[in-house]
């Protein structure tokens, strides 16, 4: 495993080429004054060259992981939006349930409270009690046995709801039965 962190490139004196150690001092010193001279006197090391090609590897390798960041970060950015977008679909299609809630709740509560399911049951009763009358009226003596089953299921149904009606108006605890 490679080191993470590049240590700076230290050349010392003792660790310059035995040729150089051979000029006069002037000209040691001129180098190190000019540093130009000296930058390209070190550029031209081994070591150095080294050094450049180690730091060269590992800025492509941060290049590589950059690239790789930054294609997830597209993809992130391609599923955050459509994760957006499905959000505020659910919030629409929320809103849009909680309103049709209501018109449902507004129409049961108009169409089965108890007035109005009364009404319709008395509406329901004058309709049996009618239909008894019209069996009475239409009355044919050549087919009395069926007139009479017809008649008797007509009252009894008439009567039937009668008491339900009746027990429902009495508001008993079991409510209408």
């Amino acid at each position: 495993m490679e080191d993470k962190i590049i240590q700076p490139l230290i050349i010392k004196l003792s660790q310059l080429p035995h040729d150089l150690a051979v000029l006069p001092d002037h000209i040691i010193t001129k180098l190190y004054e000019d540093i130009e001279l000296l930058t390209s006197f070190v550029k031209s090391l081994p070591e150095y060259e080294q050094f450049n090609d180690k730091v060269i590897g590992k800025l492509n390798d941060q290049i590589s992981k950059l690239n790789d960041i930054l294609v997830i970060f597209e993809k992130y950015q391609s599923v955050s939006k459509e994760i957006e977008d499905k959000t505020n679909k659910l919030n629409l299609i929320h809103r849009e349930f909680l309103d049709l809630e209501t018109i449902q709740y507004k129409l049961l509560s108009s169409n089965f409270n108890q007035d109005y399911q009364k009404l319709k049951f008395q509406k329901l009763i004058n309709k049996s009690h009618e239909n008894s009358l019209k069996l009475v009226e239409s009355i044919n003596y050549n087919e009395f046995d069926s007139f009479l089953k017809s008649f008797k299921s007509s009252r009894k149904v008439y009567h039937l709801r009668m008491e339900k009606m009746n027990r429902w108006n009495e508001e008993r605890i079991t409510g209408f039965v």
